[in-house]
């Protein structure tokens, strides 16, 4: 369906196709052989899915994932951000020189040309014989994963917020890299110069081969909240909120209120915060309930005050809940919105309430060993 230049919905290409279209709103898909120009289009909401040859002269921003199968070929000279991840294949090659931001992943198994990219807010893998250079990436939300026989530089690099691999006979070098939110695992080559912080431990095996900063700190408490922290900020500066894990565009902010579009959709969603949790919903009204079920500690003795008679609002019976059980965010949510609950509660009556429901025993065991004590 076709209004103006804008393409309502997934665009199909299973032959040799020209499109004038500045705008898709669902995903694009190219079927085995096909080959497209695009040379107008500047935005595609969905989804990328390349099994044929295509150039995006003028493409700046795609909101879902993007995958180049074996033997195909894509060329995006202008792109900017990717919502989702970039993924591909065996004898693929994507060239994609000014992109800066990819949303989730990055798994390279062919030819990449990735030279502006600075920001990947989930992991990095180079599959097994590829050789990657992406000299201007200085933070990876999550790990870098080198395969056998393959090799990254990644001269920026600064941040890692969860592992580093390198397999058998891979080379990873990362001489800028300064803090690692949890392990570092090498069998091949690492050079790691002006490594700081580790969060977790350094382990090499076999014949490997790792250089690092005589005064680096490992099995530090933080790191890894710290590298998230950082990752946030970053997306943040770009327009982006990063809320939970999930990447999205900042359409407004007032006060605590953010409308946003949600990277690989195409409607308006909403983000609210209560100073320490973030919360998402398809509306206001959603997202503010949700904060009732976010909880930041596991401690917990900020409950041992607490009497069979304390009255306590939703919220806080939730959060006590949650942290005395250990009961998940979607349980404790599909629960209560099966059940007609107060928005002012006893501690006892909580007990009577959720009677038969999973932790019940453990969180009316909690108060009346606490009364006993007393």
């Amino acid at each position: 369906m076709e209004k103006e230049n804008v393409f309502t919905g997934n665009l199909i290409i299973d032959k040799n196709s020209v499109v004038k279209y500045t705008e898709v709103t669902g995903n694009v898909e190219m079927r085995p052989g096909s080959r497209l120009k695009a040379p107008f289009l500047k935005m595609i909401w969905g989804h990328v899915s390349i099994r044929g040859r295509v150039k995006f002269p003028a493409l700046k921003k795609i909101g879902g994932h993007v995958e180049v199968p074996k033997n195909a070929k894509m060329e995006a000279p202008a792109l900017e951000t990717v919502g989702g991840y970039v993924e591909t294949w065996a004898r693929s090659e994507i060239k994609a020189q000014k992109l800066k931001t990819v949303g989730s992943y990055v798994y390279i198994g062919g030819v990449a040309e990735l030279s502006s990219l600075k920001t990947v807010g989930g992991f990095v893998r180079v599959l097994e014989g590829v050789l990657l250079d992406i000299p201007e990436l200085d933070i990876v939300g999550d790990s870098i994963d080198v395969r056998e026989g393959a090799s990254l530089n990644v001269p920026a690099l600064k941040t890692v917020g969860n592992s580093i691999g390198v397999w058998t006979n891979g080379v990873l070098r990362a001489n800028a890299l300064e803090t690692v939110g949890f392990c570092i695992s090498v069998r091949g080559t690492a050079e790691l110069l002006s490594l700081k912080t580790v969060g977790g431990v350094l382990i090499t095996r076999g014949n490997a081969s790792l250089k690092t900063n005589k005064e680096v700190r490992h099995n530090v408490p933080g790191a890894e909240d710290e590298c998230n922290r950082k990752l946030t900020r970053r997306l943040k500066d770009a327009g982006y909120s990063f809320v939970d894990g999930v990447l999205a565009n900042i359409v407004s902010h007032r006060g605590n209120v953010w409308r946003i579009i949600v990277c690989g959709k195409s409607e308006v969603s909403y983000v609210v915060s209560n100073g320490e949790h973030y919360s998402h919903g398809k509306t206001l009204k959603e997202a503010r309930d949700g904060l009732m079920y976010k909880v930041s500690s596991r401690d917990k003795s900020k409950f041992k005050t607490w009497t069979l008679d304390r009255v306590v609002s939703k919220a806080e019976a939730i959060e006590a809940y949650r942290v005395i059980t250990g009961a998940c965010e979607a349980g404790v949510r599909l629960w209560v919105e099966r059940h007609k609950t107060p928005d002012q509660i006893t501690v006892k009556e909580i007990i009577e309430l959720t009677k038969g429901a999973y932790g019940n025993k453990e969180f009316a065991g909690f108060f009346t060993t606490e009364v006993a004590q007393a």
